[in-house]
């Protein structure tokens, strides 16, 4: 099964606001999006042009429940959304409320910047989970939080499929991914094949977070490797708060920027 359509429905939810006049391009836009395994949602209703203004009222209501129930807000700048009164006011409204969820795309910039905002998107915005097979429970707690949030997330120890190609499928995984995260705990630093994830990752110059799990007994190599990393700590066992703090942390290191 091809990787894209395992992903299909698990995340990746992101709300587009843009000019019903700009949509030949929005459409492009969305089109790449989901051919990368993401889900946009564009909002166009042309009965609301002359609407009275209790139904507008109600639409507007219908999209800031939706503006709050996605992770990422993906402003599509142009001549036209300047002067839309209703992509104005998604603007303004998820200003007010959740500036850190706005990503921005400027038309005016032409196709080239477009094409690679959107590639640094869709890479940002998916997470390789390295960890042993023994730390499933917190795994998969780590991974269910990341997809709450709109990533999109592969973890090699639950993703693989049968008869895959392990270093293949490892090495192109992490060139997708925006983000190699490091679950380290007394099992993972003792598996091979953690050792060689996070040395593909490196060798493809990703970026690399690591989450440290209780007190672990590190070598030399895993002291050295550390060093290079931006490091996050989390209790022994699985608590769901920690889980949700640890997550929201990382997802504003990797998004910060934006």
């Amino acid at each position: 099964m091809d990787i894209e359509k395992l992903f299909h429905g698990e995340g990746g939810y992101i709300f587009v606001s843009h000019s019903h006049l700009d949509i030949k391009t929005v459409r492009e836009i969305r089109n790449f999006l989901e051919g990368k395994g993401l889900e946009p949602i564009l909002f166009y209703l042309k009965s609301m042009d002359d609407a009275s203004e209790d139904k507008a009222e109600l639409l507007t209501s219908l999209i800031h429940d939706e503006i709050d129930a996605r992770e990422f807000f993906l402003y599509i700048n142009s001549d036209n959304a300047e002067t839309s009164t209703w992509v104005q006011d998604e603007l303004n409204y998820v200003s007010r409320t959740a500036p850190h969820k706005i990503i921005r795309i400027d038309l005016k910039d032409g196709v080239e910047s477009m094409n690679e905002k959107m590639t640094e998107l869709t890479k940002k915005l998916r997470v390789f989970i390295s960890c042993s097979g023994y730390d499933m429970e917190l795994a998969k707690k780590v991974r269910e939080e990341f997809l709450r949030r709109d990533f999109r997330v592969y973890m090699p120890v639950q993703d693989m499929l049968p008869g895959t190609n392990y270093d293949e499928s490892i090495m192109g995984e992490i060139a997708k991914a925006g983000c190699v995260l490091l679950l380290l705990t007394p099992r993972s630093v003792q598996s091979k094949s953690v050792m060689q994830e996070i040395q593909y990752a490196y060798n493809r110059k990703a970026i690399v977070i690591s989450v440290i799990v209780g007190d672990v007994e590190l070598s030399l190599e895993w002291q050295i490797m550390l060093g290079m990393m931006q490091c996050f700590h989390l209790k022994d066992g699985c608590d769901e708060q920690q889980v949700k703090r640890i997550v929201s942390d990382i997802r504003n290191c990797l998004m910060g920027d934006w």
